[in-house]
Formats: C-alpha cells, sequence, structure tokens
C-alpha cells in the first residue's frame, strides 16, 4: 500500500490549500496563525536606549558637537573686548603676551572711551616676528595678516613699527605709507616712543627692541578714502598722538 504521506498528489493538496489559506489572511489584513508565530515581546527601557544608540548614534554625536562649537563661538564673542583702539605692531623682533598686555597699557592713559561702554581698551595686533629665528612660513603668514589688515581695517590706524619695518613700510607708497602729521620724528610722520616705555614693559628681563616708533598711517590716496568711518578712526588716532606727545615730552 503506498505510504499516505509521502504522496505527492496529497502533499500537492495541503500546498494548494495552504496557498489558500495565505491569500485569505492577506485580503483579510489578519497574520496567517501558523505554529511558529509568536507574540512580540516588548522592549524595557535599557534595550530601548541600545536600539536608539545602535541607529541614532552619529545624528546625536553631530547634534552635541553643533551645540558645543555654537556655545563656544557664543561664549567668545559675549567675552571679546570692545576695543576702542587698534594698533598694529610689526616688528622684526618676537615678544611675549605679557609685553603685548603692558605696550597696551601705556596708551590707555592718552586713549578715550570711544564706543562709550564705559572703560578704554586698546587692542594690539601683533604682526612681528623674528628674523633670526622664526621659519620663512611664520614671516609669510605675518606679512600676509599685515596686507590683508592694511587693505580692510578702517580701525587700525595706529603703527609700531622698528627702524627696518618702518622703511618697509613706506617703501611701496609714493610719500610713504605713513601721514605727516608734524610729529616730532621722520620729517613729522612719527614719534619715537620715551624710555619710559622700555622701562614699563620689561618682562622676565626681556626688553623691547630699540627704535620703536608710532605713527598713523595715511587714509588720502588710499582705498579709505572718502570713508567716514576711517576719517573718525584717524581723527581719534591723531587725538591719542598729541595726548602722548604732550604728557611724555
Amino acid at each position: 500500500m503506498a505510504d499516505r504521506k509521502n504522496d505527492p498528489v496529497k502533499q500537492a493538496q495541503a500546498r494548494q490549500r495552504e496557498l489558500i489559506a495565505l491569500k485569505k489572511a492577506e485580503q483579510s489584513g489578519q497574520p496567517l496563525a501558523t505554529a511558529e508565530t509568536a507574540p512580540a515581546v516588548p522592549l524595557d527601557g535599557k534595550q530601548k536606549w541600545e536600539n536608539f544608540w545602535y541607529y541614532y548614534k552619529f545624528h546625536v554625536m553631530a547634534i552635541v558637537l553643533a551645540v558645543v562649537v555654537l556655545v563656544v563661538g557664543v561664549a567668545q564673542c559675549v567675552n571679546r573686548p570692545r576695543y576702542d583702539y587698534q594698533i598694529v605692531l610689526f616688528t622684526y623682533a618676537g615678544y611675549v603676551d605679557d609685553q603685548l598686555d603692558l605696550i597696551a597699557e601705556q596708551f590707555k592713559p592718552y586713549a578715550e572711551d570711544c564706543n562709550g561702554d564705559g572703560k578704554v581698551e586698546i587692542g594690539i595686533i601683533n604682526c612681528s616676528f623674528d628674523q633670526s629665528m622664526q621659519s620663512q612660513q611664520v614671516a609669510t603668514n605675518s606679512l600676509v595678516k599685515l596686507q590683508s589688515l592694511i587693505a580692510n581695517r578702517t580701525d587700525a590706524m595706529l603703527f609700531i613699527t622698528d627702524e627696518e619695518t618702518f622703511a618697509y613700510l613706506n617703501k611701496p607708497y609714493e610719500g610713504g605709507m605713513m601721514a605727516n602729521l608734524g610729529l616730532p620724528d621722520d620729517g613729522g610722520t612719527s614719534y619715537h616712543l620715551p624710555q619710559s616705555f622700555y622701562d614699563a614693559t620689561i618682562v622676565r628681563e626681556i626688553s623691547l627692541p630699540e627704535g620703536l616708533r608710532i605713527s598713523r598711517r595715511k587714509i588720502e590716496g588710499t582705498s579709505f578714502a572718502g570713508s567716514e568711518e576711517a576719517a573718525s578712526n584717524a581723527a581719534l588716532a591723531d587725538q591719542l598722538l598729541e595726548q602722548m606727545i604732550a604728557a611724555t615730552n
């Protein structure tokens, strides 16, 4: 007698019944009940977090990084001093940060609270580099920074230079880069800083280089000619120089 369990006809009929049951289940929207179907087990809190972290960890890290960058940027803007004057320091010598702060302090007695925030702040833009020690790349970066602020910064009117850098800045300009304000030195274009300035800026027995002078750049004949902002900043710079010379001579 043929084995009914392995009868090909019976097997085909069984498969057909399964297909009919599957189609009915699909049409009714109900899952097909089989012996292998098991109810889903709900995830606990830890499993939900692990599942979320697996799929979205890079999204979370990107959001956290963006928030940190935003917070740091806002904090820097809030804490950044609002300078009343910007003075460019360009010499062929290196400086320590404490010296830059002391240099700024020397000009405060002759400066005004230009922005009305109740205090006088002097910014020193250091474009200096030590020719004997720094790499060529450092020198190039400093000169690029210097040329950029000369071309774009109307608030950077005052320049502290030494003898060599004073000549370097004046050379490309017909009649020189520095304005003739009737100052005591260099044909009216600069004022050599007094000895008291050097004495007050010694840090760890390191003195400023000799021959420093301060000048105000020209605005006539430059891209800043006709700029009210440049003219206002130039007038404030001239006033500072006038008060400083009167007090130190």
